[in-house]
């Protein structure tokens, strides 16, 4: 699903006009980067949460020479589901 989905079918099922439901997204999506970029866990109860975690330099192989590259600290964000949510996917209530 993509966010303009999301928008219309935030828009539909509240009864809202799409011109008031896009900011409202917007603005939510947004929060969730500004915490990320801040190394601020996001959590959402029921669904999931959003964290930034650092990676190590690594020395790493490229597939294709089987040269050896180094590869310098990253940072990577993480989705952990809740257990509700993997609870439901798995055919649960």
């Amino acid at each position: 699903m993509k966010v303009p989905d999301l928008v219309n079918l935030i828009s539909e099922r509240a009864s809202l006009p799409v011109e008031q439901t896009k900011p409202m997204v917007e603005v939510f999506f947004r929060s969730i980067k500004s915490a990320l970029k801040e190394h601020r866990r996001t959590e959402l109860r029921g669904f999931g949460a959003f964290e930034v975690r650092d990676r190590e330099p690594a020395l790493r192989m490229n597939p294709k020479t089987g040269e050896k590259v180094h590869v310098g600290q990253r940072r990577k964000v993480v989705f952990k589901p809740s257990r509700l949510l993997v609870g439901r996917l798995r055919g649960g209530a």
